[in-house]
């Protein structure tokens, strides 16, 4: 649930945790993946799922310079090991993705420790690393590269995600979490295992090769977008409410 490690560092927030949940009468929670991990660590009995919502209209797009002339996988989020960067370097380094350009949006602790990885895979030219990103940045960056990835260790649900879809752009993320449960592997998105840097380079490979997939990836998944809306994310809340007072009422 937290890939912060938050919770495993504080024993005051874990009791506290427990706590709520205890007095809660409704638990949410964006995926199954998250509930399960509530229920092993703080004693969670029931809860409903409401996945994490994205706005319709992307944010106004800011200027952010890519490599051109060759194929871009982006990878955005907090450069910290839980999001697995350091993995998508090493499938970087594969001899079958030799002429793809690599590009890193975000910062944290292990920037430096990726670009160090960079000169040693011998890849440090074809890895970009551009910063922290504004909201528009982001945009930009997502509809002018070809893959967007998302090779976490684990990940909750996945933001970006939604992010890439909007964006129209093809998706390569992680089975590691709750991912799976609402991306469909093969039809909006390609799912792979990150830790297991051949499958990674080889579905980097198939979106950015095979005939078609990147363009039936991305616009399967933009036709997922609306699924996500605020208007739908309050729609599943009003439910479980409802639902709620039912039981009061009964």
């Amino acid at each position: 649930m937290d890939d912060h490690g938050v919770y495993d560092q504080s024993a005051l927030l874990r009791t506290a945790l427990r706590r709520a949940i205890a007095d809660a009468a409704v638990v949410t929670a964006p995926t199954q993946f998250v509930l399960a991990d509530l229920r092993r660590r703080f004693g969670l009995v029931d809860g409903g799922v409401v996945p994490n919502g994205i706005d319709l209209q992307p944010p106004a797009r800011e200027l952010v310079r890519l490599p051109v002339g060759r194929p871009v996988v982006l990878a955005v989020g907090r450069v910290e090991r839980m999001k697995g960067f350091d993995l998508l370097l090493d499938a970087a380094a594969d001899s079958r993705l030799e002429h793809v350009q690599f590009v890193i949006g975000g910062d944290g602790s292990q920037t430096l420790a990726l670009r160090e990885q960079a000169v040693q895979l011998g890849i440090d030219k074809r890895v970009h690393f551009l910063g922290q990103l504004t909201p528009g940045e982001v945009a930009s960056a997502m509809a002018a590269a070809d893959v967007v990835a998302v090779p976490s260790r684990n990940e909750a649900f996945g933001i970006v995600a939604l992010e890439a879809w909007r964006s129209g752009t093809s998706l390569i993320g992680t089975v590691h979490g709750g991912m799976p449960e609402f991306v469909a592997d093969g039809v909006d998105g390609l799912l792979v295992d990150p830790t297991d840097v051949d499958a990674l380079a080889g579905g980097l490979k198939r979106i950015l090769t095979e005939d078609g997939l990147a363009r039936r990836l991305a616009d399967a998944g933009r036709g997922r977008v609306p699924d996500f809306s605020w208007a739908a994310v309050a729609q599943r809340y009003r439910q479980l409410y409802a639902g709620l007072g039912e039981v009061r009422g009964g």
